[in-house]
């Protein structure tokens, strides 16, 4: 049996057909490259240390959220503030009014 001859049309889709598909391996094996860079990139920055920077800022934040209060405490604190400056101003009044009274007194007694 003879080969048949294939049209020229023909050919032309055949070679068209294969150097697409040989693209289409080049594409997939930069793109198996270009995951497996990725991949190590990944690792990489996975396994390093962040800057000593960094970790001075994270104890201060721990440090601060550890001095944190809540704010029934911060209320009972201005509670506690706000009494010990009215004690401050009734006593401060007090003492004036006794050394008032006791200058009185003494320009009484000539």
């Amino acid at each position: 049996m003879k080969p048949r001859k294939k049209a020229p049309g023909v050919e032309f889709e055949l070679d068209k057909m294969r150097e697409l598909e040989q693209e289409l391996k080049q594409l997939e094996s930069r793109n198996k490259h270009f995951c497996h860079v990725l991949a190590e990139q990944r690792i990489d920055r996975s396994s390093m240390l962040p800057p000593m920077g960094i970790f001075k800022k994270q104890k201060r934040i721990k440090q601060f959220e550890q001095q944190l209060f809540t704010r029934s405490q911060v209320a009972n604190i201005r509670r506690e503030q706000s009494r010990g400056f009215a004690g401050f101003v009734l006593f401060s009044t007090i003492a004036a009014a006794l050394v008032w009274w006791g200058l009185s007194l003494m320009q009484a007694i000539p």
